[in-house]
Protein backbone atom coordinates (compact mmCIF):
# COMPACT_ATOMS: atom_id res chain seq x y z
CA UNK A 1 0.00 0.00 0.00
CA UNK A 2 2.81 2.39 0.95
CA UNK A 3 4.65 1.42 -2.17
CA UNK A 4 1.59 2.23 -4.21
CA UNK A 5 1.25 5.66 -2.54
CA UNK A 6 4.91 6.41 -3.18
CA UNK A 7 4.55 5.42 -6.82
CA UNK A 8 1.43 7.55 -7.06
CA UNK A 9 3.19 10.62 -5.63
CA UNK A 10 6.12 10.06 -7.96
CA UNK A 11 3.76 9.84 -10.91
CA UNK A 12 1.96 13.05 -9.88
CA UNK A 13 5.26 14.89 -9.47
CA UNK A 14 6.30 13.79 -12.94
CA UNK A 15 2.99 14.92 -14.44
CA UNK A 16 3.21 18.29 -12.66
CA UNK A 17 6.74 18.78 -13.93
CA UNK A 18 5.64 17.94 -17.48
CA UNK A 19 2.69 20.32 -17.30
CA UNK A 20 4.91 23.06 -15.92
CA UNK A 21 7.36 22.61 -18.79
CA UNK A 22 4.55 22.69 -21.39
CA UNK A 23 3.02 25.83 -19.90
CA UNK A 24 6.42 27.49 -19.87
CA UNK A 25 6.91 26.51 -23.51
CA UNK A 26 3.50 27.88 -24.51
CA UNK A 27 4.16 31.11 -22.66
CA UNK A 28 7.46 31.42 -24.45
CA UNK A 29 5.76 30.82 -27.84
CA UNK A 30 3.07 33.35 -26.99
CA UNK A 31 5.74 35.88 -26.11
CA UNK A 32 7.49 35.28 -29.43
CA UNK A 33 4.16 35.50 -31.31
CA UNK A 34 3.28 38.81 -29.67
CA UNK A 35 6.74 40.08 -30.38
CA UNK A 36 6.44 39.05 -34.04
CA UNK A 37 2.95 40.52 -34.29
CA UNK A 38 4.20 43.80 -32.85
CA UNK A 39 7.07 43.84 -35.33
CA UNK A 40 4.73 43.05 -38.22
CA UNK A 41 2.34 45.82 -37.22
CA UNK A 42 5.14 48.34 -37.66
CA UNK A 43 5.45 47.36 -41.31
CA UNK A 44 1.77 46.64 -42.09
CA UNK A 45 1.14 49.91 -43.99
CA UNK A 46 4.07 49.13 -46.25
CA UNK A 47 2.89 45.53 -46.81
CA UNK A 48 -0.68 46.70 -47.46
CA UNK A 49 0.57 49.10 -50.13
CA UNK A 50 2.47 46.28 -51.84
CA UNK A 51 -0.62 44.01 -51.82
CA UNK A 52 -2.83 46.77 -53.25
CA UNK A 53 -0.25 47.54 -55.94
CA UNK A 54 -0.06 43.89 -57.01
CA UNK A 55 -3.87 43.52 -57.06
CA UNK A 56 -4.32 46.69 -59.14
CA UNK A 57 -1.66 45.54 -61.60
CA UNK A 58 -3.41 42.19 -62.06
CA UNK A 59 -6.75 43.88 -62.74
CA UNK A 60 -5.22 46.24 -65.30
CA UNK A 61 -3.21 43.55 -67.04
CA UNK A 62 -5.64 40.63 -66.98
CA UNK A 63 -9.06 42.23 -66.55
CA UNK A 64 -9.79 42.65 -70.28
CA UNK A 65 -8.56 39.13 -70.90
CA UNK A 66 -10.94 37.70 -68.27
CA UNK A 67 -13.83 39.71 -69.69
CA UNK A 68 -13.16 38.43 -73.19
CA UNK A 69 -13.13 34.83 -72.00
CA UNK A 70 -16.79 35.31 -71.09
CA UNK A 71 -17.69 35.35 -74.79
CA UNK A 72 -18.36 31.83 -76.11
CA UNK A 73 -16.45 32.52 -79.31
CA UNK A 74 -13.44 33.78 -77.36
CA UNK A 75 -13.42 30.78 -75.05
CA UNK A 76 -13.27 28.50 -78.04
CA UNK A 77 -10.60 30.61 -79.75
CA UNK A 78 -8.43 30.41 -76.65
CA UNK A 79 -8.93 26.66 -76.57
CA UNK A 80 -7.81 26.53 -80.19
CA UNK A 81 -4.75 28.71 -79.79
CA UNK A 82 -3.50 27.13 -76.58
CA UNK A 83 -4.18 23.45 -77.24
CA UNK A 84 -5.33 22.90 -80.80
CA UNK A 85 -2.99 24.85 -83.04
CA UNK A 86 -2.88 21.92 -85.43
CA UNK A 87 -6.66 22.22 -85.95
CA UNK A 88 -6.46 25.70 -87.52
CA UNK A 89 -7.66 26.00 -91.09
CA UNK A 90 -8.72 28.69 -93.50
CA UNK A 91 -12.15 28.17 -95.04
CA UNK A 92 -11.28 30.38 -97.99
CA UNK A 93 -14.49 32.38 -97.78
CA UNK A 94 -14.28 36.12 -98.24
CA UNK A 95 -15.92 37.64 -95.19
CA UNK A 96 -16.57 40.98 -93.61
CA UNK A 97 -16.23 39.25 -90.24
CA UNK A 98 -12.59 38.25 -90.51
CA UNK A 99 -11.88 38.54 -86.81
CA UNK A 100 -11.83 35.25 -84.93
CA UNK A 101 -11.62 37.01 -81.60
CA UNK A 102 -15.33 37.70 -81.32
CA UNK A 103 -18.50 38.55 -83.19
CA UNK A 104 -18.90 41.81 -85.00
CA UNK A 105 -21.97 42.77 -83.04
CA UNK A 106 -23.18 45.19 -85.70
CA UNK A 107 -23.37 42.38 -88.24
CA UNK A 108 -26.61 40.79 -87.01
CA UNK A 109 -29.82 41.78 -85.36
CA UNK A 110 -29.45 40.98 -81.71
CA UNK A 111 -32.18 40.82 -79.12
CA UNK A 112 -32.33 40.22 -75.43
CA UNK A 113 -33.16 36.53 -75.19
CA UNK A 114 -32.17 36.15 -71.55
CA UNK A 115 -35.77 36.46 -70.38
CA UNK A 116 -37.64 33.16 -70.86
CA UNK A 117 -40.97 33.09 -72.64
CA UNK A 118 -43.96 33.09 -70.31
CA UNK A 119 -44.54 29.43 -69.52
CA UNK A 120 -48.26 30.13 -69.16
CA UNK A 121 -48.40 31.33 -72.77
CA UNK A 122 -47.83 28.01 -74.52
CA UNK A 123 -47.35 28.17 -78.26
CA UNK A 124 -48.60 25.73 -80.84
CA UNK A 125 -45.42 24.88 -82.77
CA UNK A 126 -44.80 22.63 -85.77
CA UNK A 127 -41.37 21.33 -86.73
CA UNK A 128 -41.35 20.17 -90.34
CA UNK A 129 -38.90 18.13 -92.39
CA UNK A 130 -39.12 17.83 -96.17
CA UNK A 131 -39.21 14.52 -98.06
CA UNK A 132 -38.96 15.03 -101.81
CA UNK A 133 -38.30 11.46 -102.98
CA UNK A 134 -38.62 7.88 -101.82
CA UNK A 135 -36.32 7.46 -98.80
CA UNK A 136 -33.75 4.71 -99.18
CA UNK A 137 -33.70 2.64 -96.01
CA UNK A 138 -29.98 2.04 -96.54
CA UNK A 139 -29.02 5.68 -97.15
CA UNK A 140 -28.99 6.97 -93.57
CA UNK A 141 -31.77 9.50 -94.23
CA UNK A 142 -34.31 7.61 -92.09
CA UNK A 143 -31.75 7.15 -89.32
CA UNK A 144 -31.02 10.88 -89.40
CA UNK A 145 -34.71 11.78 -89.23
CA UNK A 146 -35.23 9.41 -86.30
CA UNK A 147 -32.25 10.81 -84.42
CA UNK A 148 -33.45 14.37 -85.08
CA UNK A 149 -36.92 13.50 -83.74
CA UNK A 150 -35.41 12.05 -80.57
CA UNK A 151 -33.18 15.09 -80.07
CA UNK A 152 -36.21 17.39 -80.39
CA UNK A 153 -38.04 15.37 -77.76
CA UNK A 154 -35.03 15.54 -75.44
CA UNK A 155 -34.96 19.34 -75.76
CA UNK A 156 -38.02 19.47 -73.46
CA UNK A 157 -39.73 22.50 -74.97
CA UNK A 158 -42.42 24.09 -72.81
CA UNK A 159 -44.51 24.57 -75.94
CA UNK A 160 -46.74 22.11 -77.78
CA UNK A 161 -44.59 20.55 -80.51
CA UNK A 162 -45.99 18.71 -83.53
CA UNK A 163 -43.59 16.89 -85.85
CA UNK A 164 -44.60 17.03 -89.51
CA UNK A 165 -43.18 15.22 -92.52
CA UNK A 166 -43.95 17.39 -95.55
CA UNK A 167 -43.94 14.85 -98.37
CA UNK A 168 -44.18 15.21 -102.13
CA UNK A 169 -47.31 13.56 -103.46
CA UNK A 170 -45.31 10.96 -105.42
CA UNK A 171 -43.62 9.58 -102.29
CA UNK A 172 -45.23 6.44 -100.85
CA UNK A 173 -42.50 4.29 -99.31
CA UNK A 174 -41.36 4.36 -95.67
CA UNK A 175 -44.09 6.74 -94.55
CA UNK A 176 -45.06 4.20 -91.88
CA UNK A 177 -41.61 4.69 -90.32
CA UNK A 178 -42.18 8.45 -90.09
CA UNK A 179 -45.60 7.84 -88.53
CA UNK A 180 -43.98 5.47 -86.05
CA UNK A 181 -41.49 8.20 -85.14
CA UNK A 182 -44.37 10.56 -84.36
CA UNK A 183 -44.48 12.59 -87.57
CA UNK A 184 -47.78 13.73 -88.99
CA UNK A 185 -47.71 13.07 -92.75
CA UNK A 186 -48.77 15.91 -95.07
CA UNK A 187 -48.53 15.09 -98.78
CA UNK A 188 -48.54 17.94 -101.29
CA UNK A 189 -47.79 18.69 -104.95
CA UNK A 190 -45.29 21.37 -105.95
CA UNK A 191 -47.17 24.65 -105.34
CA UNK A 192 -46.58 25.98 -108.88
CA UNK A 193 -46.34 24.40 -112.32
CA UNK A 194 -43.97 25.65 -114.97
CA UNK A 195 -46.82 26.00 -117.47
CA UNK A 196 -48.59 28.41 -115.07
CA UNK A 197 -45.83 31.01 -115.23
CA UNK A 198 -47.25 34.11 -116.90
CA UNK A 199 -44.13 35.31 -118.67
CA UNK A 200 -43.56 32.48 -121.13
CA UNK A 201 -40.20 33.80 -122.30
CA UNK A 202 -38.85 33.81 -118.76
CA UNK A 203 -40.61 30.53 -118.03
CA UNK A 204 -38.08 28.86 -120.32
CA UNK A 205 -35.32 30.02 -117.99
CA UNK A 206 -37.23 28.67 -115.03
CA UNK A 207 -36.87 25.14 -116.32
CA UNK A 208 -33.46 25.41 -114.70
CA UNK A 209 -35.34 25.32 -111.40
CA UNK A 210 -35.66 21.59 -111.94
CA UNK A 211 -32.03 21.16 -110.90
CA UNK A 212 -31.32 24.33 -108.92
CA UNK A 213 -30.34 23.98 -105.28
CA UNK A 214 -30.64 20.78 -103.28
CA UNK A 215 -33.75 19.50 -105.02
CA UNK A 216 -34.90 21.96 -107.65
CA UNK A 217 -38.55 22.97 -107.72
CA UNK A 218 -39.33 20.31 -105.12
CA UNK A 219 -37.85 22.58 -102.46
CA UNK A 220 -40.75 24.97 -103.10
CA UNK A 221 -42.82 22.50 -101.08
CA UNK A 222 -41.44 24.31 -98.03
CA UNK A 223 -43.68 27.25 -98.91
CA UNK A 224 -46.64 25.25 -97.60
CA UNK A 225 -45.39 25.91 -94.07
CA UNK A 226 -46.57 29.51 -94.57
CA UNK A 227 -50.14 28.17 -94.95
CA UNK A 228 -50.31 26.27 -91.67
CA UNK A 229 -52.08 29.05 -89.83
CA UNK A 230 -53.25 26.70 -87.08
CA UNK A 231 -49.72 26.96 -85.69
CA UNK A 232 -48.19 29.99 -84.02
CA UNK A 233 -44.75 29.12 -85.39
CA UNK A 234 -43.42 26.56 -87.87
CA UNK A 235 -39.74 25.62 -87.89
CA UNK A 236 -38.65 24.14 -91.20
CA UNK A 237 -35.58 21.95 -90.69
CA UNK A 238 -33.52 19.63 -92.83
CA UNK A 239 -33.48 16.02 -91.64
CA UNK A 240 -29.67 16.09 -91.31
CA UNK A 241 -29.81 18.45 -88.34
CA UNK A 242 -29.50 17.78 -84.61
CA UNK A 243 -30.95 19.66 -81.64
CA UNK A 244 -28.51 19.84 -78.73
CA UNK A 245 -30.62 21.48 -76.04
CA UNK A 246 -33.75 23.50 -75.34
CA UNK A 247 -34.50 25.93 -78.18
CA UNK A 248 -37.43 27.89 -76.72
CA UNK A 249 -35.45 31.12 -76.82
CA UNK A 250 -36.04 31.19 -80.59
CA UNK A 251 -39.66 32.03 -79.88
CA UNK A 252 -38.62 34.82 -77.55
CA UNK A 253 -36.72 36.30 -80.50
CA UNK A 254 -39.66 35.96 -82.88
CA UNK A 255 -42.12 37.59 -80.50
CA UNK A 256 -39.87 40.42 -79.38
CA UNK A 257 -41.02 43.89 -80.35
CA UNK A 258 -38.82 45.46 -82.99
CA UNK A 259 -38.64 48.82 -81.24
CA UNK A 260 -36.61 47.40 -78.36
CA UNK A 261 -33.47 49.39 -77.61
CA UNK A 262 -31.43 46.18 -77.62
CA UNK A 263 -32.13 45.64 -81.33
CA UNK A 264 -29.48 46.28 -83.93
CA UNK A 265 -29.89 46.55 -87.69
CA UNK A 266 -28.86 43.56 -89.79
CA UNK A 267 -26.23 44.22 -92.43
CA UNK A 268 -28.50 42.81 -95.14
CA UNK A 269 -31.03 45.55 -94.46
CA UNK A 270 -28.32 48.05 -95.34
CA UNK A 271 -26.85 46.13 -98.27
CA UNK A 272 -30.12 45.28 -100.00
CA UNK A 273 -32.56 48.15 -99.43
CA UNK A 274 -35.81 47.88 -101.42
CA UNK A 275 -35.34 49.14 -104.98
CA UNK A 276 -39.05 49.68 -105.53
CA UNK A 277 -40.47 51.24 -102.38
CA UNK A 278 -43.98 51.15 -103.84
CA UNK A 279 -44.09 47.37 -103.35
CA UNK A 280 -42.99 47.47 -99.70
CA UNK A 281 -45.54 46.12 -97.21
CA UNK A 282 -45.01 47.81 -93.87
CA UNK A 283 -45.89 46.38 -90.49
CA UNK A 284 -49.33 47.17 -89.11
CA UNK A 285 -47.73 48.24 -85.85
CA UNK A 286 -44.16 49.01 -84.76
CA UNK A 287 -44.69 46.38 -82.06
CA UNK A 288 -45.70 43.63 -84.49
CA UNK A 289 -43.60 40.47 -83.97
CA UNK A 290 -41.35 39.09 -86.66
CA UNK A 291 -42.82 36.73 -89.24
CA UNK A 292 -39.55 35.13 -90.39
CA UNK A 293 -36.40 34.08 -88.57
CA UNK A 294 -33.48 32.91 -90.70
CA UNK A 295 -29.76 32.25 -90.78
CA UNK A 296 -27.08 32.92 -93.37
CA UNK A 297 -25.83 30.21 -95.71
CA UNK A 298 -22.30 29.16 -96.54
CA UNK A 299 -21.48 31.90 -99.07
CA UNK A 300 -23.39 34.82 -97.55
CA UNK A 301 -20.28 36.92 -97.00
CA UNK A 302 -19.70 37.22 -100.74
CA UNK A 303 -23.36 38.03 -101.42
CA UNK A 304 -24.57 34.62 -102.48
CA UNK A 305 -26.44 32.33 -100.08
CA UNK A 306 -28.09 35.06 -98.04
CA UNK A 307 -30.51 32.65 -96.39
CA UNK A 308 -30.02 28.96 -95.76
CA UNK A 309 -33.17 27.13 -96.80
CA UNK A 310 -32.45 24.31 -94.36
CA UNK A 311 -33.55 26.31 -91.33
CA UNK A 312 -36.43 28.78 -91.44
CA UNK A 313 -38.64 29.94 -88.56
CA UNK A 314 -42.00 31.01 -89.98
CA UNK A 315 -45.08 32.63 -88.51
CA UNK A 316 -47.66 31.30 -90.96
CA UNK A 317 -49.79 33.80 -92.86
CA UNK A 318 -51.55 33.47 -96.18
CA UNK A 319 -50.67 36.99 -97.34
CA UNK A 320 -46.96 36.23 -97.56
CA UNK A 321 -47.60 32.81 -99.09
CA UNK A 322 -49.78 34.25 -101.86
CA UNK A 323 -47.32 37.08 -102.55
CA UNK A 324 -44.38 34.69 -102.88
CA UNK A 325 -46.39 32.42 -105.19
CA UNK A 326 -47.25 35.47 -107.34
CA UNK A 327 -43.55 36.32 -107.65
CA UNK A 328 -42.80 32.77 -108.75
CA UNK A 329 -45.64 32.79 -111.27
CA UNK A 330 -44.44 36.11 -112.65
CA UNK A 331 -41.12 34.36 -113.25
CA UNK A 332 -38.94 37.45 -113.41
CA UNK A 333 -35.63 35.81 -112.56
CA UNK A 334 -32.83 37.36 -114.60
CA UNK A 335 -29.84 35.36 -115.70
CA UNK A 336 -27.67 38.47 -116.02
CA UNK A 337 -26.79 38.12 -112.32
CA UNK A 338 -29.43 40.52 -111.00
CA UNK A 339 -31.78 37.62 -110.13
CA UNK A 340 -35.34 38.32 -108.99
CA UNK A 341 -36.80 41.43 -110.66
CA UNK A 342 -33.30 42.81 -111.19
CA UNK A 343 -32.89 43.38 -107.45
CA UNK A 344 -29.39 41.86 -107.17
CA UNK A 345 -30.77 39.68 -104.37
CA UNK A 346 -29.99 35.96 -104.29
CA UNK A 347 -28.01 35.20 -107.42
CA UNK A 348 -26.90 31.99 -105.76
CA UNK A 349 -27.14 28.23 -105.42
CA UNK A 350 -30.86 27.53 -105.07
CA UNK A 351 -31.59 31.15 -106.01
CA UNK A 352 -34.49 30.26 -108.31
CA UNK A 353 -36.23 28.41 -105.49
CA UNK A 354 -36.40 28.81 -101.70
CA UNK A 355 -32.91 30.25 -101.16
CA UNK A 356 -33.64 33.01 -103.68
CA UNK A 357 -37.30 33.93 -103.66
CA UNK A 358 -37.62 34.02 -99.85
CA UNK A 359 -34.72 36.45 -99.23
CA UNK A 360 -35.88 38.54 -102.18
CA UNK A 361 -39.38 38.82 -100.74
CA UNK A 362 -38.35 39.66 -97.18
CA UNK A 363 -35.49 42.01 -98.07
CA UNK A 364 -37.38 43.86 -100.79
CA UNK A 365 -41.08 43.58 -99.88
CA UNK A 366 -41.18 42.94 -96.11
CA UNK A 367 -37.91 44.53 -94.94
CA UNK A 368 -39.03 45.19 -91.37
CA UNK A 369 -40.60 41.80 -90.66
CA UNK A 370 -37.66 39.40 -90.53
CA UNK A 371 -34.87 38.79 -88.05
CA UNK A 372 -31.49 37.19 -88.56
CA UNK A 373 -30.63 34.47 -86.06
CA UNK A 374 -26.95 33.77 -85.22
CA UNK A 375 -26.10 30.86 -87.48
CA UNK A 376 -23.29 29.55 -85.29
CA UNK A 377 -25.85 29.00 -82.54
CA UNK A 378 -29.05 27.97 -84.32
CA UNK A 379 -27.81 26.42 -87.59
CA UNK A 380 -24.14 25.68 -87.09
CA UNK A 381 -22.75 24.16 -90.28
CA UNK A 382 -19.12 24.95 -89.36
CA UNK A 383 -18.71 26.37 -92.86
CA UNK A 384 -16.93 29.48 -91.58
CA UNK A 385 -14.03 29.69 -89.17
CA UNK A 386 -16.01 31.59 -86.57
CA UNK A 387 -18.62 28.82 -86.32
CA UNK A 388 -15.91 26.16 -86.09
CA UNK A 389 -14.57 27.93 -83.02
CA UNK A 390 -17.95 28.41 -81.40
CA UNK A 391 -18.13 27.14 -77.83
CA UNK A 392 -19.76 23.72 -78.23
CA UNK A 393 -22.08 24.11 -75.23
CA UNK A 394 -23.58 27.25 -76.78
CA UNK A 395 -24.63 25.49 -80.00
CA UNK A 396 -28.37 24.77 -79.89
CA UNK A 397 -28.73 23.20 -83.35
CA UNK A 398 -26.15 21.96 -85.84
CA UNK A 399 -26.55 21.09 -89.51
CA UNK A 400 -24.46 18.33 -91.08
CA UNK A 401 -23.34 19.97 -94.31
CA UNK A 402 -19.72 21.11 -94.13
CA UNK A 403 -19.37 18.75 -91.18
CA UNK A 404 -20.09 15.45 -92.88
CA UNK A 405 -23.13 13.38 -92.00
CA UNK A 406 -22.31 10.77 -89.32
CA UNK A 407 -23.48 7.87 -91.47
CA UNK A 408 -20.87 8.68 -94.14
CA UNK A 409 -18.05 7.77 -91.72
CA UNK A 410 -15.91 10.53 -93.22
CA UNK A 411 -12.67 11.41 -91.43
CA UNK A 412 -12.97 14.87 -89.89
CA UNK A 413 -10.13 16.61 -88.11
CA UNK A 414 -12.12 19.69 -87.05
CA UNK A 415 -12.90 19.51 -83.35
CA UNK A 416 -16.44 20.90 -83.48
CA UNK A 417 -17.38 18.44 -86.25
CA UNK A 418 -16.14 15.62 -84.06
CA UNK A 419 -18.28 16.95 -81.21
CA UNK A 420 -21.34 17.09 -83.46
CA UNK A 421 -20.80 13.51 -84.59
CA UNK A 422 -20.34 12.31 -81.01
CA UNK A 423 -23.54 14.07 -79.96
CA UNK A 424 -25.42 12.53 -82.89
CA UNK A 425 -24.24 9.07 -81.91
CA UNK A 426 -25.28 9.67 -78.31
CA UNK A 427 -28.87 10.28 -79.42
CA UNK A 428 -28.68 7.56 -82.07
CA UNK A 429 -27.67 4.96 -79.48
CA UNK A 430 -30.76 5.94 -77.47
CA UNK A 431 -32.87 5.46 -80.60
CA UNK A 432 -31.24 2.09 -81.19
CA UNK A 433 -32.07 1.01 -77.64
CA UNK A 434 -35.64 2.29 -77.88
CA UNK A 435 -36.13 0.27 -81.06
CA UNK A 436 -34.85 -2.80 -79.17
CA UNK A 437 -32.21 -3.43 -81.81
CA UNK A 438 -28.67 -4.74 -81.21
CA UNK A 439 -25.80 -2.28 -81.00
CA UNK A 440 -24.00 -1.75 -84.31
CA UNK A 441 -20.47 -0.48 -84.91
CA UNK A 442 -20.20 3.18 -85.85
CA UNK A 443 -18.13 2.47 -88.93
CA UNK A 444 -18.52 1.05 -91.45
CA UNK A 445 -22.04 2.37 -91.02
CA UNK A 446 -24.88 -0.13 -90.98
CA UNK A 447 -28.33 1.47 -91.30
CA UNK A 448 -30.96 0.63 -88.70
CA UNK A 449 -33.00 -2.42 -89.63
CA UNK A 450 -36.36 -0.80 -88.94
CA UNK A 451 -38.33 -3.82 -90.15
CA UNK A 452 -36.81 -5.99 -87.42
CA UNK A 453 -37.55 -3.65 -84.53
CA UNK A 454 -40.03 -5.29 -82.12
CA UNK A 455 -41.48 -1.88 -81.32
CA UNK A 456 -41.95 -0.97 -84.97
CA UNK A 457 -43.54 -4.35 -85.74
CA UNK A 458 -45.90 -3.87 -82.80
CA UNK A 459 -46.80 -0.42 -84.15
CA UNK A 460 -47.60 -1.90 -87.58
CA UNK A 461 -49.79 -4.59 -86.01
CA UNK A 462 -51.73 -2.03 -83.98
CA UNK A 463 -52.15 0.14 -87.07
CA UNK A 464 -53.44 -2.85 -89.03
CA UNK A 465 -55.85 -3.84 -86.26
CA UNK A 466 -57.27 -0.31 -86.12
CA UNK A 467 -57.74 -0.29 -89.88
CA UNK A 468 -59.65 -3.56 -89.71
Amino acid sequence: MLRKNTESRSRNTSINTSLSQKLHHLASEDKHFKSSLFALSRFSPFILCIVLFLFTSCVVLFGPFVALVGEPQIRTSLFYYMFLEHEKRNDGVMTSQTSTKGINKKSIKTVDITKPFDANNRLNVAIAILITKEPDETSGFLDGAGTLALSIENAHSIHDITLIALVHEDVHECLDIFEFLGFEIIRKPIPIRNEDIKNREIAKVLYEMLTDGCCGMLELLKLYTWTWTEYDVVISMDADMLVHSNFDEIFDVMFKHKNNTDMEISRVDKKYPPKDTSQVITAKSPNEPYILGWTHGATAEIGNELMNGGFLVVRPNMQDYNNIIDILLEGDFRNDGTAWRGSNVAWTYGGRTIQGVVPYYYFQVRPDMHVELPRCKYNNMAEIERCRRWYIEDVLINHFTWCQKPWTCADQDVIICQHFTQKWWKFHRQLETWLELPTRPQCPYQPLNWRKSPKFLSFLKQKHDRAV
